[in-house]
């Protein structure tokens, strides 16, 4: 178990009515972790069921500092010239709406709206959690199955797409029909 999982296994388990900063900074020194990674790994937690969401070999593939610092090089490279926008909810739910249904790739649309990754992807998880995109609903999370946007995303794009049980097809798709009439 790593840190991140442990922190949260110890968060979930705590008897309190509601899980406060203060909290989460005591778990954090009691499994080694800044507060502010202990702090995203609960709240990955909450939103997807997993305190990391980064692809690693069974949690255990670490960077040294020399290989984050060319990570990030790369990285600010990579993404050179790509801000923050100022978007309506109609031209946020129009990026959606072309990453979604065509096959352009994700940071050719970035770069073809000069728009931020982070920016980008928040888009993309706020859709998944709330349901909404910049306030404008699109689907009601209690009334929809709670199918990871990635899933049906991989779905529209035809690719492989991993099922956990032969019925999800069905909640991925409908969930492909609905964004496909509200985006």
């Amino acid at each position: 178990m790593t840190k991140k999982q442990n922190g949260c296994l110890q968060l979930a388990t705590t008897k309190v009515k509601k899980i406060t900063n203060t909290l989460i900074a005591e778990v954090a020194t009691n499994v080694g972790l800044s507060f502010t990674s202990m702090k995203n790994a609960w709240e990955n937690q909450e939103r997807f069921d997993t305190a990391d969401l980064r692809e690693t070999q069974n949690g255990t593939k670490k960077l040294t500092d020399k290989q984050k610092k060319l990570v990030n090089a790369k990285n600010k490279e990579y993404f050179k010239g790509l801000k923050v926008q100022v978007l309506t909810p109609k031209q946020a739910c129009g990026i959606i709406r072309e990453y979604i249904f065509t096959d352009i790739k994700a940071i050719e649309l970035l770069r073809k709206y000069s728009l931020n990754k982070d920016q980008f992807y928040k888009l993309l998880a706020d859709l998944e959690v709330s349901g909404k995109v910049l306030g404008k609903k699109i689907f009601d999370p209690s009334q929809y199955s709670k199918a990871p946007l990635k899933q049906v995303i991989r779905l529209s794009k035809g690719k492989k797409v991993t099922l956990d049980w032969p019925e999800q097809l069905t909640g991925l798709t409908r969930k492909l029909t609905v964004l496909d009439f509200y985006l």
